[in-house]
């Protein structure tokens, strides 16, 4: 296993760890019948965004390279989108789920092309 190999897998278990304690966090302290409350904009988003920074740095760089070869729609591209929509519209934890689920998707899809 490569040094790159290791960093990705210690980046998503880190990311898993942390999305662990966030999702309940905003599910039952960060939202409430009114809307976002401060544990939200104070904890959560700051958190997230670190978080999201962390696992999906590698989007930026692959859909900036896309953009380059002048493909819009692939899946990087409609991820970074989802995620980036998510962290508009004030849930930050969703969009660091989907980064998050992508790359493991992404790293069982490339074990399985070196295991066939």
């Amino acid at each position: 296993m490569s040094k790159k190999e290791k960093f990705d897998i210690a980046r998503m278990v880190i990311g898993v760890v942390i999305l662990g304690v966030l999702l309940p966090l905003h599910f039952v302290i960060g939202e409430n019948k009114l809307g976002p409350s401060d544990i939200n904009t104070l904890i959560i988003l700051p958190i997230s965004l670190i978080v999201y920074i962390l696992i999906a740095y590698d989007f930026f760089i692959r859909a900036f390279k896309n953009f380059k070869k002048k493909r819009f729609f692939d899946e990087i591209t409609l991820t970074l989108i989802a995620s980036i929509a998510a962290f508009c519209v004030n849930q930050a934890v969703e969009a660091l789920a989907v980064a998050l689920f992508f790359q493991i998707g992404e790293k069982f899809e490339d074990y399985a092309v070196n295991k066939s």
